[in-house]
């Protein structure tokens, strides 16, 4: 007991190789009550997570260093009761659940999931705010972020984040009660809303993603009445400093609406991070979807920094809206028209995903529109196949994705290295799905593969096109280039620079030569040998993880 009549209970955990807990309990002189668990790494780095909460809290420290409370039932003024419970492990991972009982007997659940060092304040009008921020990194535009949860169960997200300018902006988040939020260590915020039904009798979910670059990804899944078949939509990736509300009507419709600056000095959503995927050669332009009565592309042209474009998606109809709102643009279809717009003006467009239809067995591809499938979407995006396999080109080794935790582990433990950064369309990938299956991407335009391939590493590079593409072309771009392959119909189609090498490869029944005038075909991932620094080439096959390493006894598990 401290004089000023509050009450601390501690409690330490046995220490483990990467860090030592220990369990706070600070029970306040006016009935309050701060939990806390306090982390220090084998470095002496302390982090701290920390909830608050009113009078009439029930908390416990269980034997693991977990610390569990929930708050007593709040009645609201229309009669609907709210519940809270909270927790944090022994790794200083928080969760609080808000479950809200309506008068019509339906039953909300909204539930944040925060990573360690995430600070929540709960008061007694039943709202629940968290704060986090992530730790500094060069390639991480997000500042800081603040989740309120209202004593209705909605969920306003308020993100500070540096735009492309490098100056720091708010992207606000709106959603209904009823949604999961999980907030990744980097900061990356995923938002999933709980299935409702529209007025057409169309199951709905939602899902916004704000990636570690500040732009919101929006992806909206229709599942038709009497079907198992969904339809799905990805909206315009959102500029920092976006405003984003998420409807539900009293009707049963809804819609998702943006509001989102264009500043051609601060675009950065369309710009490729890689650097073996040609960007877009006009400048300062935004994609927004697709002409709904061909596949051609849309794009808005800002002119001022007050530009701002409102997007609106209806759940129960299959185009979207867009609308400038303020500022000077114009808009280009497909490569015929062009125009200033008018304040006001409204066009109706597709923002259709795209598929990529995969055979149950392995699987070299190229994504078929351009895309970036950001870390926290991995478990959404690739929820149907085995594992993703990518090939880091600078260390000439594998990283590997898959939804399988358990065998996640086991790859680490051979010594593999999981895929931590964002995938991109210049990037040809192998997927192994035990199933035929198909995954859907976000749809952000079309691509080509660049014109300048510098950036290719001595070795072996894998790469992905949209568009069909010559052997001689690639040729053209880099001198370097020894050997180009490609995965058809269960063998190697390769092109050999050396005649010596095209000779000893026509022994082989698995390898079919082809010629300088032989074309990648659409959508596929292909291999580039790079002579290495000795100017040493080798006849070889390209790396497969089936064939080659030791990691293919865990493909069946």
């Amino acid at each position: 007991m401290n004089p000023d009549g509050s009450q601390v209970t501690e409690f330490q955990t046995a220490a483990i190789t990467e860090f030592s807990t220990k369990a706070v309990s600070l029970l306040q002189a006016d009935g309050s009550v701060i939990n806390s668990v306090n982390i220090t790494n084998v470095n002496g780095t302390k982090i701290s997570t920390e909830i608050q909460a009113p009078p009439g809290v029930i908390s416990k420290i269980t034997t693991a260093g977990n610390i569990v409370m929930s708050v007593p039932p709040i009645t609201l003024s229309d009669g609907t009761k709210s519940t809270i419970t909270s927790n944090i492990d022994s790794g200083g991972a928080a969760t609080s659940t808000m479950k809200i009982e309506m008068l019509s007997g339906q039953v909300l659940t909204t539930t944040t999931n925060m990573p360690a060092q995430a600070k929540t304040v709960i008061n007694e009008s039943g709202e629940l705010t968290t704060t986090y921020t992530p730790p500094y990194s060069p390639t991480n535009a997000i500042a800081e972020t603040s989740f309120k949860v209202g004593s209705d169960g909605s969920v306003t997200t308020s993100t500070t984040v540096k735009n492309a300018a490098g100056n720091l902006v708010v992207n606000d988040i709106k959603t209904p009660s009823g949604s999961t939020t999980n907030v990744n260590a980097t900061g990356e915020i995923e938002t999933v809303t709980t299935p409702f039904q529209t007025l057409a009798g169309n199951t709905v979910s939602t899902q916004t993603v704000t990636t570690s670059s500040g732009t919101i990804e929006s992806t909206i899944r229709v599942t038709f009445p009497d079907s198992t078949e969904s339809s799905v939509f990805t909206l315009p990736d959102a500029e920092p400093g976006t405003t984003l509300e998420i409807v539900q009507d009293a009707g049963g419709s809804g819609k998702v609406v943006l509001l989102v600056p264009l500043d051609p000095a601060s675009l950065s959503s369309q710009r490729s991070k890689k650097l073996l995927i040609a960007n877009n050669t006009s400048t300062g332009n935004y994609f927004v979807g697709r002409k709904i009565s061909s596949s051609d592309s849309v794009y808005i042209f800002p002119f001022s920094s007050t530009t701002q474009l409102r997007i609106e998606k209806p759940f129960d109809a299959a185009h979207t809206a867009i609308q400038l709102e303020r500022g000077n643009a114009t808009i280009e279809i497909g490569q015929n028209v062009s125009r200033t717009i008018e304040i006001g003006e409204i066009f109706l467009i597709s923002n259709q995903a795209a598929d990529v239809s995969l055979s149950a067995g392995i699987n070299l591809i190229g994504f078929p529109v351009k895309t970036i499938i950001s870390p926290i979407n991995f478990s959404t995006t690739f929820a149907s196949v085995h594992s993703v396999w990518l090939w880091e080109r600078s260390a000439q080794k594998w990283e590997v994705y898959t939804p399988d935790q358990e065998l996640q582990t086991a790859y680490r433990e051979i010594g593999l290295t999981n895929i931590s950064a964002a995938l991109e369309s210049s990037e040809g990938l192998w997927i192994y799905t035990e199933n035929d299956t198909i995954v859907t991407v976000g749809d952000k335009g079309n691509y080509e593969v660049s014109n300048d391939l510098s950036a290719l590493k001595p070795g072996w590079n894998l790469l992905g096109t949209q568009h069909e593409v010559m052997i001689q072309s690639l040729l053209d771009r880099n001198s370097q280039i020894r050997s180009i392959w490609n995965w058809k119909d269960n063998r190697w189609d390769a092109y050999f620079v050396e005649d010596g090498f095209e000779a000893m490869a026509n022994q082989r029944s698995d390898i079919n030569i082809i010629s300088k005038t032989s074309k990648i075909p659409t959508n596929a991932g292909f291999w580039i040998y790079l002579q290495n620094s000795s100017g040493f080439s080798r006849i070889s096959f390209p790396p497969n993880y089936v064939h080659d390493n030791r990691e293919a006894k865990l493909l069946k598990k």
